[in-house]
């Protein structure tokens, strides 16, 4: 199991169950691995979510910029933005 820690595999349990020191030890280390497991996830989750933020905001951008052009400083360019949004 430690070594498949080391490797980066966090699907490994310790296995042996005992009510000794080596069991509790084994047991405390299966309890971190799983909280552990569940912060990758969440760290995951967050990732594709920043993600998905920076597509929509890098395509905000463009439009606004298209915007800017089209507009040429008329005092239209929410319109147009808009426009482009809802298409």
């Amino acid at each position: 199991m430690c070594d498949g820690l080391a490797d980066g595999d966090l699907t490994r349990n310790t296995g042996p169950d005992t009510r000794d020191e080596p069991g509790r030890m084994a047991r405390s280390l299966d309890a971190a691995m799983t909280r552990l497991r569940a912060t990758v996830a969440t760290i995951e989750g967050s990732a594709a979510s920043l993600a998905g933020a920076t597509e929509q905001m890098t395509g905000t951008s463009a439009l606004i910029g298209r915007a800017g052009r089209l507009g040429g400083g008329s005092g239209h360019r929410g319109d147009v933005v808009h426009d482009e949004q809802t298409r």
